[in-house]
């Protein structure tokens, strides 16, 4: 805080709040109310007895700014609302638990609805197995996503399958945007978090941050997946999901093709 200088001919007093004190987490409060149309959507208000600017977490991943406010929980769960008030004398923080009592997954959109499932997230696996002749790991044309279905070389179906074949990745949002790589059905799993970016319907990305997706590195140690951690999506479906990336460490395109496992 840069202090306000005043003169003047008389001694002049000032209690400390004037003076710009310290905000104490006793000063401020919030309360939470559920929708009324929606028990998952919550709305917060700040009620502190100290004036100040209002900045939220909703312990979902997502932030807020201003007196009123409302979080929107599509998982079940407890999750933790810290209001940070903001005001003359610097800054203080107070946090309450919100507990969500069931699933409403028509809240987010169908994308990221298919990607995660529900509260308990969601496996994805292969779409095959080594020399197995189908399309799951290969090859593609390199950037041209309406060619990302068309096999340059088969490496999945016909020979060659990824060090880390057998493995899984899970995705769920309670909480965040959580990640988990697991290299093999017994490894212990890398934690990261991924990105689903749905602003333009023609070029849907997920991008990855913190652990790699299956089939990162091709059999011969060789980067085939994205060293930015983007993909294209090319499908999302409850069924399937297609990633493409139109570059790697080949030269070419790159399509991983995964269905929800068992």
């Amino acid at each position: 805080m840069v202090p306000l200088l005043v003169t003047s001919c008389d001694p002049q007093e000032f209690d400390e709040y004037e003076l710009g004190s310290q905000p104490q987490e006793s000063q401020l409060d919030f309360t939470m109310t559920p929708s009324s149309s929606n028990p998952n959507i919550v709305n917060f208000a700040d009620v502190s007895s100290r004036p100040g600017i209002a900045n939220w977490t909703f312990g979902n991943g997502v932030k807020g700014k201003g007196s009123e406010v409302a979080g929107v929980y599509p998982s079940k769960g407890s999750y933790d609302v810290v209001l940070t008030l903001v005001t003359d004398g610097g800054y203080a923080t107070v946090s309450k638990r919100v507990t969500i009592e069931q699933d409403d997954y028509s809240l987010v959109e169908p994308e990221l609805r298919n990607l995660v499932s529900g509260s308990e997230g969601k496996d994805w696996v292969f779409d095959g197995t080594g020399g197995d002749g189908g399309l799951w790991y290969f090859m593609s044309e390199n950037d041209n996503p309406a060619g990302h279905m068309s096999p340059w070389w088969n490496a999945g179906g016909e020979c060659c399958p990824p060090p880390d074949v057998d493995g899984k990745m899970h995705f769920n949002i309670v909480g965040g945007s959580n990640y988990l790589y697991y290299e093999s059905p017994t490894a212990e799993p890398v934690e990261g978090a991924f990105s689903l970016n749905l602003d333009d319907p023609d070029n849907i990305t997920l991008t990855f941050v913190g652990a790699n997706i299956l089939g990162h590195i091709s059999h011969e140690d060789v980067v085939a997946g994205s060293e930015t951690g983007t993909y294209q999506v090319m499908s999302i479906t409850e069924d399937k999901l297609v990633l493409y990336v139109p570059s790697n460490g080949y030269g070419t395109g790159w399509t991983f093709v995964f269905v929800p496992a068992e």
